[in-house]
């Protein structure tokens, strides 16, 4: 994954920090919208892509299904820096 990034000159950082909000929208479309229509106005793609981190984490159903997208090569072998600490940081809320 390195090369790729490297090649199309993406940070890696950037990648995971905001790969949640592609994750969650591929493996819960539902949950996706859910957490879409209660985002803020103006907020900033790192603070949306902590709060679908958080629908991710606290919904074992999704997060299971993730995992096994992940396991299946349907999503990237990604782990968000953001999953131990989301739900703490966000004043334990969840959708």
């Amino acid at each position: 994954m390195t090369r790729a990034f490297q090649k199309h000159a993406i940070n890696r950082n950037t990648a995971v920090s905001t790969s949640a909000i592609g994750e969650l929208a591929i493996a819960a479309p539902e949950v996706y919208e859910e957490v879409l229509a209660k985002k803020p106005c103006g907020e900033t793609v790192l603070a949306f892509a902590k709060w679908c981190e958080a629908a991710i984490q606290g919904d074992e159903d999704v997060k299971e299904k993730m995992e096994s997208m992940k396991a299946g090569g349907s999503l990237l072998p990604i782990r968000s820096r953001f999953a131990l600490g989301c739900v703490k940081s966000l004043g334990g809320m969840l959708f």
